[in-house]
């Protein structure tokens, strides 16, 4: 996802100017205030310093911060700064104060200030700590509690950084938590945070390693997390996460980022009462992480595109679960997306679904843009109906296990394209919709449809339509169970000790079960169907590969009998095969269509059992 980043990232952000549309089903249908505004800058306090540069303030004292303060009493513990590391420490203090605007204020716009916690400390007034660049560690801890502005603010939040490797616990009752240009929370710390405004609100966010983040805005128009771009747009939000805990919870999306986001190892729940729990304006990429993200609107989203490795993703909204305006692609990714109206795995470009295990559920009985999954915008026709876009194909491989209902099944813009698979549609009106093919080197090893799911019968994959010519109709298969896989090697030894006993009829059986059972006992009807065949066919024939085989076969072993009518075959040119297939369809072995008898078909060994006992009733 890294290759190209300048151009995506041009293309992000003319996506993020175009925000304001409205969104054509079956995707998100409204647009929402809350997607275009997303987060109101902080109502942050802006005090003027009386004292001039190179001052530290705690509580009611100031400092001057080139002079060293040893072990000096206050709020029941002791603060000691090293002027030389620019260090404070704080070892079981607490302090109120609301005589002025910031607990701790350090105006040395030259220097980081180094807070080392030691024990536990508590600081509480209008505002937290203030500072030009701030770096928090130590074994201790710190409780801030800010009853008119933000927890933890900078001066210049273009420059600078604050870090944090210690446990901090802030309430907001009035501000953000945390305004600062880079925000890193690092080596194991805890940070928890209940404020009315934004949770963190910065332009760059890193957190690694961390043990928990948990941040909850109460506002109405809020996020936990907003990364956000500077005011000209130069400083990108980003927000980069590896092998960490966060919990989020607020009213705008939980977690916002104006650039990308980054997930690599741990877990992110986002909550959003009423907007989206996981959203950007650029790239999406999600490794090895636990994701649960539920929003109104949608669970997780990006105007880039999305691409997701391992873990598992948890998408719930009203309109949408998965909702992704680029490419989306899933690899091995255990899903579970729901949604109320709409669809529940969305992307207006191509879509893969690689391995794992997929649940996707549209809730909506009866809308016509309900579907559990589609890649593209159906209604991109001027007439109405589709335009097939090469942008919105959907590839399902992989052994990917897909399970989807919904009102609608599958749909894309595009090709579907299917490659090893279990697919099963359970839909109220038809599976599928669009051409569909198989991918090559895979063949349906079970297609069962109906009605309903209590109804379905095992199909013939020759007598499917996939290519339906009216995008708009309802197919007859509104519940369909595909199984595709690769075909086993025909030359690979029989087990000499496995035997069959077809006296009785047991080996239809078998095989019909086996072939319903799916994909998991694909080798066990291989072995069996060849097992059968080697008894029912002439010593020393081979198993046939195709329909022009086995209708040679047939014949051959008949003795080559005459056919009524001449054969008129517009795909058979070799004439023994002609005078065989002839027969063989006149005897009601096999078919042909349209004057085409299709010789090189696929047979499926069952097929190929079911039409020599037919030929011949008494072998």
């Amino acid at each position: 996802m890294k290759q190209g980043k300048l151009i995506r990232r041009a293309v992000s952000a003319v996506l993020a100017g175009c925000m304001m549309f409205t969104l054509s089903a079956p995707a998100l249908a409204e647009s929402t205030d809350a997607l275009m505004q997303l987060s109101i800058a902080a109502k942050s306090a802006v005090s003027v310093l009386d004292e001039e540069n190179g001052t530290l303030k705690i509580g009611n004292n100031s400092f001057d911060t080139e002079t060293n303060i040893n072990e000096q009493e206050l709020g029941g513990g002791t603060i000691s700064y090293d002027a030389e590391t620019h260090t404070l420490t704080l070892n079981g203090v607490n302090i109120e104060d609301s005589s002025r605007d910031w607990i701790i204020d350090s105006n040395d716009t030259d220097t980081l200030l180094n807070l080392v916690l030691v024990g536990e400390n508590v600081i509480k007034g209008k505002g937290g700590i203030r500072a030009h660049g701030l770096k928090i560690s130590g074994t201790g801890s710190l409780q801030i509690t800010a009853t008119n502005f933000d927890g933890i603010i900078c001066y210049d939040q273009s420059k600078e950084n604050l870090t944090i490797e210690s446990d901090v616990d802030i309430t907001a009752m009035n501000g953000c938590a945390i305004i600062f240009g880079g925000v890193c929370i690092e080596n194991g710390a805890t940070v928890k945070a209940e404020c009315l405004y934004s949770g963190i609100d910065c332009y760059d966010l890193t957190i690694d390693s961390a043990t928990e983040v948990n941040l909850e805005s109460t506002g109405e128009r809020y996020n936990a997390i907003y990364a956000r771009r500077d005011n000209d747009g130069t400083v990108a939000g980003t927000a980069n996460i590896k092998n960490s805990k966060l919990v989020l919870k607020a009213a705008y999306p939980a977690f916002y980022a104006a650039d990308e986001i980054e997930i690599n190892g741990g877990s992110v729940e986002a909550k959003s009462a009423s907007d989206v729990g996981i959203f950007t304006r650029g790239e999406l990429s999600i490794t090895d992480a636990d994701i649960d993200a539920s929003g109104y609107y949608f669970g997780i989203g990006s105007n880039g595109a999305m691409e997701m490795t391992g873990g598992k993703l948890k998408a719930v909204g009203q309109k949408n679960g998965v909702y992704i305006r680029n490419s989306l692609t899933l690899n091995n990714v255990e899903v579970d997306a729901q949604c109320e109206e709409l669809v529940a795995i969305s992307s207006k470009g191509p879509m893969v679904l690689n391995g794992g295990k997929i649940e996707a559920v549209s809730k909506n009985a009866s809308g016509e843009e309900a579907y559990a999954i589609y890649a593209g915008n159906r209604y991109d026709g001027d007439d109405g109906d589709a335009e097939l876009l090469a942008e919105g194909s959907l590839t399902i491989k992989g052994n990917a296990k897909v399970h989807v209902s919904g009102y609608q099944g599958i749909g894309s813009d595009g090709q579907t394209t299917i490659g090893k698979a279990d697919i099963e549609i359970d839909s109220t009106d038809f599976s599928i919709v669009y051409p569909v093919q198989i991918e090559n080197g895979n063949k349906i090893l079970s297609l069962k449809g109906g009605t309903n799911k209590e109804n379905a019968t095992v199909l013939d994959p020759d007598d499917f339509v996939w290519d339906r010519p009216d995008p708009n109709c309802i197919g007859k298969n509104a519940y369909l169970h595909i199984i595709t896989g690769s075909v086993a090697d025909p030359d690979e030894p029989l087990d000499p000790d496995f035997s069959v006993d077809d006296g009785s009829g047991a080996a239809g059986a078998i095989v019909a079960g086996t072939l319903i059972g799916g994909a998991a006992v694909w080798g066990g009807y291989e072995i069996t169907t060849r097992v059968i065949l080697n008894d029912l066919l002439p010593e020393g024939a081979a198993i046939p590969a195709n329909r022009g085989e086995l209708a040679m076969l047939v014949w051959q072993t008949a003795g080559k009998p005459e056919p009524a009518a001449q054969p008129a075959f517009t795909d058979v040119a070799d004439a023994e095969l002609a005078k065989a297939a002839q027969w063989c369809v006149e005897q009601g072995l096999l078919d042909a269509k349209d004057g085409k008898f299709d010789p090189n078909g696929w047979m499926p060994k069952f097929k190929t059992i079911e039409v020599w006992k037919k030929a011949f009733p008494n072998q």
